[in-house]
């Protein structure tokens, strides 16, 4: 039975592992009756955040709240909140079936239940098969048919798409707008942008720990600024015309003009006006990817890769293999370090510490005290050691 509120609401939110900020002074709603993306970089404190709203973790100030309350005060919490936080704690020797009916169980729900959720989720033919040869996938659509058991008013779900097919994203896309289409509440953070741009009505975005928006995302897309790409055989006449009627446009490297704040309409209006001939046109409205690049900063990046070593030359940060070795305790070698005297071919070599054999000479089997030999270090390699299911939205 649903209330038809479904909101879930987050204020002043901050958690602290140690000196790590996770997330800080977070605040956002999630309305019923709509998808909402949660969004963000890696590190953003998105999984913290869900696990705060679902009372696995403390905040450390703030609160958030389901249906006015916190988790742990609602009454009979799985009819109101399914989440899919993991989709890998299935015991592998038990079938798909045998797991959801340890849920009904504990849930006092009929057993029945269990068929009817793996129907909706495309998996009844995979119901009596162990859960230890499925897919991640097939895993992804299990889990939620957990979350569907009690029949919640709200669903939380934190990279739900993550191993399905193409066919599994396309199926989900329309049972979650389903689902919300009935006055219920989706919150689903995800790092597919392009997917979500298909599926969610709003957006909450997050970087690092902290909100940089929360609404709707067709007016997120209305306050980015669009553009107008021209290509034009007298660019230098189409900038005077614009200019002159308050348009300010910008050269691109090909040759093309960028014309910022303004349609393709106005763009050929001006120039058929100035008698130039435009080849080209096209209007560019950023996509979700590009805003969300604008708005939000990695925490963790790194630098570009190095390209190969040339044949012969010096190898950075490092001594040759089969050059000479920096000693023991010695500062690494690189850009800095202190430099090694050169060795002419016609110098003596240095003097070897007493006890230690003269270069070149093999160990003997048994390597007795005070013997000493430098091996370059070798890399080892270590080893360590999908069908679709369509579902009725």
């Amino acid at each position: 039975m649903h209330d038809g509120s479904g909101r879930i609401l987050v204020q002043g939110l901050n958690k602290s592992f140690g000196p790590i900020n996770a997330v800080q002074n977070l605040n956002f709603s999630v309305e019923p009756g709509s998808v909402t993306g949660f969004l963000g970089p890696n590190g953003s404190g998105k999984t913290t955040t869900l696990r705060m709203i679902l009372g696995l973790v403390s905040p450390t100030a703030g609160g958030a709240f389901i249906n006015g309350q916190p988790f742990s005060r609602l009454p009979n919490p799985a009819t109101i909140v399914g989440a899919v936080l993991d989709s890998q704690g299935f015991h592998p020797g038990q079938t798909a079936r045998t797991h959801l009916r340890c849920y009904t169980a504990a849930l006092n729900l009929p057993d029945q239940q269990a068929d009817q959720v793996l129907e909706l989720v495309g998996l009844s033919s995979a119901a009596t098969r162990k859960t230890g040869g499925f897919s991640l996938g097939m895993r992804q659509r299990l889990a939620l048919a957990t979350a569907l058991l009690g029949n919640p008013q709200i669903l939380i779900l934190d990279e739900p798409a993550n191993g399905l097919d193409p066919e599994g994203i396309a199926w989900l896309r329309g049972f979650l707008k389903s689902f919300a289409s009935t006055g219920r509440t989706v919150l689903v953070s995800s790092h597919l942008l392009r997917e979500m741009e298909h599926t969610v009505d709003n957006v909450v975005i997050v970087s690092r720990g902290q909100c940089v928006y929360n609404g709707d995302l067709e007016q997120l897309r209305a306050a980015q600024q669009s553009r107008v790409l021209v290509r034009t055989a007298d660019p230098a006449t189409l900038v005077e015309t614009l200019r002159q009627s308050g348009i300010h446009a910008e050269y691109l490297p090909d040759g093309s003009l960028a014309v910022p704040g303004t349609d393709s309409k106005t763009v050929a209006d001006l120039a058929l006006g100035a008698g130039v001939a435009v080849h080209g046109m096209q209007e560019e409205n950023l996509d979700l990817e590009q805003i969300f690049f604008q708005l939000t900063t990695g925490q963790y990046t790194g630098s570009a890769p190095q390209g190969p070593p040339q044949p012969g030359g010096p190898q950075p940060g490092g001594p040759q293999p089969g050059g000479p070795q920096p000693p023991q305790g010695a500062a690494q070698w690189g850009p800095g370090a202190p430099q090694q005297p050169s060795q002419q071919p016609s110098q003596q070599p240095p003097q070897q510490p007493p006890g230690t054999p003269p270069p070149g000479t093999p160990p003997p089997p048994d390597q007795g005290q005070g013997y000493q030999q430098v091996h370059p270090q070798q890399d080892q390699n270590n080893q360590g050691g999908n069908g679709g299911y369509g579902g009725n939205a």
